[in-house]
């Protein structure tokens, strides 16, 4: 592995500094293997891919790891110092826009009702389950093992844990019940 590439909204805290190196390192690479942390927002992790391929395209490299962390339960919300150069908090610039409000801007421009993206995530979820169940997904999701740590009375417990499938989908997702967040 020649670089490790990856993507963060919010690199503060646990995920804070050079969170790609500490991947790296933490994954047990060689210190000679550098990492990257890339900032664009929600396009923080498909960035790396773009710029891993144009780094082997451009022969910069053979083996690159690219890929997106986040972890918002460990960031406030707007995160820990204000993010933005008061000169760059113009309203029409749209730097400053925290993601939930930026929502509510596009909703409110292209007039999408909270019925009707309700409505499309329930789709969604119902789609990508019964892809997850029909095995779309598996020329896509490389199984990883990693080690998960917990602890006990006697100091931290490591077991193998394997990664195939994508967590992230809920089938049973309804309308009511996302009607009721805010």
């Amino acid at each position: 592995v020649e670089d490790v590439i990856v993507g963060n909204s919010f690199p503060e805290g646990l995920q804070g500094q050079n969170i790609a190196r500490s991947i790296a390192l933490l994954a047990g690479m060689p210190d000679s293997v550098p990492g990257q942390t890339v900032n664009r927002y929600c396009s923080s992790g498909l960035q790396t891919i773009a710029l891993a391929a144009n780094q082997i395209k451009a022969g910069q490299g053979d083996i690159l790891v690219a890929g997106g962390i986040e972890l918002m339960s460990a960031v406030p919300m707007g995160g820990n110092e204000p993010t933005n150069s008061p000169l760059l908090q113009d309203e029409d610039r749209g730097v400053s826009y925290p993601m939930g409000l930026t929502a509510e801007m596009v909703a409110d421009t292209y007039q999408v009702s909270r019925a009707d993206q309700d409505a499309y995530a329930v789709q969604s979820h119902q789609r990508a389950y019964e892809a997850q169940q029909a095995g779309k997904f598996e020329d896509e999701i490389i199984p990883i093992e990693v080690n998960d740590v917990s602890y006990d009375h006697n100091g931290p417990v490591v077991t193998k844990k394997q990664f195939k499938t994508d967590e992230m989908i809920r089938p049973d997702t309804n309308a009511e019940a996302l009607a009721q967040l805010r």
